[in-house]
């Protein structure tokens, strides 16, 4: 009655009414699940990957201009700098320099530290805080 279909004509036997076996039905639903479930695991490893991969870690060395400004209350201030996007606290910067450069648009170099104090900000060890419209340096 039936002639032997080869593999391939199985897979969408159900989809074109050949054969609307039970058999056939559950072993398309059966891949598609599996390839569901590979194609969501895939999905899920490259978010991962691309999370961490813009993540600074300690050592890392940074080159980055921003505005410098000083956060908190006297006598309890920190510098940072910020590009809009993001918020760096400077750590090795002195009191002077900081107050000096203070609202200017700077160049700092350094290597990432450990987040310093309550501020929670990420750190930034200063190797040399320059501002960009005059040599005055750290």
């Amino acid at each position: 009655m039936h002639e032997a279909i080869p593999f391939q004509g199985r897979l969408f036997s159900c989809m074109l009414g050949a054969h609307p076996r039970v058999s056939d039905n559950a072993f398309v639903q059966a891949h598609v699940a599996a390839m569901l479930r590979n194609f969501l695991l895939a999905a899920f490893v490259l978010c991962a990957v691309t999370a961490c991969a813009g993540t600074a870690h300690t050592g890392d060395r940074v080159d980055m201009r921003g505005t410098l400004t000083l956060r908190g209350n006297e006598p309890f201030t920190y510098p940072v700098v910020s590009d809009g996007k993001h918020m760096w606290q400077l750590v090795g910067v002195d009191r002077v320099t900081a107050g000096r450069l203070q609202n200017r648009v700077v160049h700092v170099r350094g290597r990432v530290a450990e987040t310093a104090g309550p501020s929670r900000l990420p750190a930034v060890l200063v190797e040399s805080v320059t501002a960009t419209d005059e040599a005055t340096a750290r």
